[in-house]
């Protein structure tokens, strides 16, 4: 007898929940976020930039803009979703309209916290200043 005929039955019953529990674990819904800049700009504003005295700055002004998309990619639900950017916008659109909670850290990081983001679900985020830099986004996450 070969040692597969003799062991082959304890053999097989090991192997079944091994190769159950790697699927489970390959096939298995989780949250998967992806975040994409599709578009910004930067318009020229021909209209003098002025000081509180009325000391021209500068001949022009620019107001710059940056799009983000935030889409749940995965299988199950996001929760918990952290957006963190360098500091606080000037001016920030959120759609479709969510509530969500903002938080300005100590170091002043700006962070975004939504509940949760359902699969297939998407954010658009839009950011806009006037004669400043853009804050730019350092990080995505949720608890999954």
């Amino acid at each position: 007898m070969t040692f597969l005929e003799t062991y082959g039955k304890e053999i097989f019953a090991l192997l079944v929940p091994v190769i159950a529990w790697v699927l489970n674990g390959y096939f298995k819904g989780r949250a998967k976020l992806e975040v994409a800049l599709p578009h910004q700009f930067t318009f020229l504003v021909q209209q003098p930039r002025l000081d509180d005295k009325g000391t021209q700055l500068a001949p022009s002004q620019d107001v710059r803009t940056h799009s983000f998309i935030l889409r749940n990619a995965g299988r199950e639900t996001a929760t918990k979703l952290e957006i963190v950017f360098n500091w606080k916008p000037m001016c920030l659109n959120i759609w479709p309209v969510r509530h969500y909670e903002e938080i300005v850290e100590q170091d002043r990081r700006y962070v975004l916290t939504f509940d949760s983001l359902a699969p297939g679900e998407i954010l658009g985020i839009e950011v806009l200043s006037v004669n400043e830099e853009l804050p730019v986004l350092v990080n995505v996450r949720s608890s999954e």
